[in-house]
């Protein structure tokens, strides 16, 4: 069984649950998870590269992460009962890490399209590489 509270509490960063709170989180992957027209799946990440030297900003530290990670969706067709149409792909990404003590490290996922929203609670210039 997956437990998305408890993985939300221990990798989301707080200020992102301020704009997406954790209960709608965890319905949102519920759904998504659990459709029974519907298998999602996510491989584990693949490390591509992490910055070697963390920025310490108000005695946080930051690091950025970039990597690959397959998902597959496979959506059953209930309209027609045919088979099952599966869709791959492969994203690569960039996430910021943050820590207060250089442990219990959280994760957000930085997009360019989401840069104004990650303003609000990540410094600016952790950001760059999204601009």
């Amino acid at each position: 069984k997956k437990d998305f509270s408890k993985a939300l509490d221990q990798y989301a960063h707080e200020g992102f649950l301020k704009f997406v709170p954790k209960e709608t989180m965890v319905l949102i992957f519920d759904k998504m998870f659990n459709d029974p027209n519907m298998k999602f799946s996510l491989e584990v990440p693949t490390i591509l590269k992490v910055e070697e030297y963390p920025q310490k900003i108000q005695n946080v530290s930051y690091a950025k992460v970039f990597y690959s990670q397959k998902m597959s969706v496979e959506l059953a067709d209930v309209v027609n009962a045919k088979d099952a149409e599966e869709k791959q792909v492969m994203s690569y990404k960039m996430a910021v890490a943050n820590s207060n003590e250089d442990k219990n490290w959280k994760f957000t996922v930085a997009e360019k399209q989401q840069v104004e929203l990650l303003k609000q609670f990540l410094p600016e210039e952790i950001l760059t590489d999204l601009k």
